[in-house]
C-alpha cells in the first residue's frame, strides 16, 4: 500500500501463483539451452520490476482474474489490505512489484 505522495510503500504481503512461477523456470532454462548448445552466447543480463497500481483490492482482484489468472492473494494478506486501506488516507492505492529477469543472447558466429 502508497499513501499519496509517497514513493515507497507498506509491504502487505506476497502473491503468490497456483503453477509456483514455471513460466519463469522455463524461460531461464530455454536461455540456459540456448547458450549451452554453443550456438547463442549470453550477450547482457538485467533485472526490471514492474509495478502496478490499484485504488482497491477489489480492483486488483479484478485485474488478477482477468490478467494474471494464477496469482492467489491470501485470505491474511487480503484481510491486511482491507485493514490498512480502511485507515488510509483518502487517495492511498496498492501496488505489486514484480521483479523480471531479462537476458540478451547473440548468435555465434
Amino acid at each position: 500500500m502508497r499513501q499519496p505522495g509517497s514513493p515507497s510503500g507498506i509491504t502487505c504481503g506476497v502473491i503468490d501463483e497456483t503453477d509456483d512461477g514455471i513460466e519463469y523456470r522455463l524461460a531461464a532454462a530455454a536461455a540456459a539451452s540456448a547458450v549451452e548448445s554453443g550456438r547463442f552466447a549470453l550477450d547482457d543480463r538485467w533485472q526490471i520490476e514492474f509495478r502496478r497500481y490499484t485504488p482497491s483490492l477489489d480492483d486488483l482482484l479484478a485485474y488478477f482474474a482477468d490478467a494474471w489468472t494464477d496469482a492467489v492473494v491470501a485470505d491474511e494478506t487480503q484481510q491486511r489490505i482491507r485493514e490498512l486501506m480502511a485507515g488510509a488516507p483518502e487517495r492511498a492505492e496498492l501496488f505489486t512489484r514484480e521483479q523480471v529477469l531479462v537476458s540478451r543472447l547473440i548468435a555465434r558466429d
